[in-house]
């Protein structure tokens, strides 16, 4: 199972999975993600999960899925 095809079974994603995500879309650095409060992390986590979503939607929708 992997995170990255969706397949992902084992629960919440792993906090480097996280905080790798999170840095490369947020184009944040160590130090950024770090004074990032928790909070705000989880919420763009939630954020770009729905984006992904969505997204995925579409491609679905564009090929009759």
């Amino acid at each position: 199972m992997s995170i990255v095809d969706g397949t992902w079974g084992s629960g919440a994603a792993p906090e480097e999975f996280v905080a790798w995500l999170l840095m490369r879309k947020m184009h944040w650095s160590w130090e950024e993600y770090e004074r990032t409060p928790p909070y705000v992390r989880r919420f763009c986590f939630d954020f770009l999960q729905l984006q992904f979503e969505e997204k995925q939607r579409q491609m679905e929708a564009q090929h009759g899925g």
